[in-house]
C-alpha cells in the first residue's frame, strides 16, 4: 500500500501548490478556470484535494505558472521552469540519491551559464 500513500501525498501537494501559485499570480479560481476552460468548481476541487487534474490539465498548469509538473506534484521543491522539464536532469531516475541528482543539476546549470553568457 505504500504506492497508494504516495499518490495521496502527491494529490495533497498539487492542491497546496496550485493554490499558492494561483494566489501569487493574483488569479481567482474563476479567472484560472477561464484560462484553462474549466469551471471554478473544478479548480476548487483540485485545490481542496477532492479531485486530481488530468495529465493535459497538469501540462497547462505547468505552462501557465512556468513551473515543472514535478514541482506541482511535490516530487521536487524548487519551482523550476516548465521548459526545464526537457532537461536531462529531470530524466534522471528518482531512485538516484538526492545528492547525486543535485550535483548533476548544479553541473548542468554551470554549463548552461558558461555557454549562454
Amino acid at each position: 500500500m505504500p504506492f497508494d500513500n504516495h499518490k495521496h501525498e502527491v494529490k495533497i501537494m498539487i492542491g497546496e501548490r496550485l493554490t499558492k501559485l494561483r494566489k501569487e499570480k493574483g488569479l481567482t479560481q474563476d479567472a484560472l478556470g477561464e484560462q484553462l476552460s474549466l469551471t471554478k468548481f473544478s479548480i476548487s476541487m483540485y485545490e481542496n484535494n477532492k479531485n486530481t487534474p488530468t495529465e493535459e490539465t497538469l501540462i497547462e498548469l505547468a505552462k501557465l505558472f512556468n513551473v515543472s509538473i514535478d514541482y506541482l506534484a511535490g516530487l521536487i521543491d524548487e519551482p523550476c521552469s516548465y521548459q526545464k522539464n526537457n532537461d536531462y536532469v529531470l530524466r534522471v531516475s528518482y531512485s538516484v540519491p538526492d545528492l547525486i541528482r543535485e550535483t548533476i543539476s548544479n553541473y548542468v546549470d554551470f554549463i548552461n551559464q558558461k555557454y549562454t553568457t
